[in-house]
């Protein structure tokens, strides 16, 4: 079955103002559960990273200019 189609199918069903809010409500929770998890699954190595210090200098080896590119 298309996308185009299932969305069409969704938006043609008669349902009432209760049963749209349950919708949108379940809709809006699994977009910010899917977000919270993959941020959290992102922030697992990003956290070592952030602490890390470089042996010369002591500087923060990800800050503003520690590159050839950072100016």
């Amino acid at each position: 079955m298309s996308v185009k189609k299932t969305v069409n199918e969704a938006l043609s069903q008669k349902m009432s103002r209760k049963d749209f809010l349950g919708q949108v409500g379940a809709l809006l929770l699994a977009v910010v559960g899917v977000s919270a998890v993959l941020k959290s699954l992102g922030n697992s190595h990003g956290s070592q990273r952030s602490g890390s210090t470089s042996s010369a200098g002591g500087q923060n080896s990800g800050a503003y200019g520690s590159s050839s590119y950072g100016g």
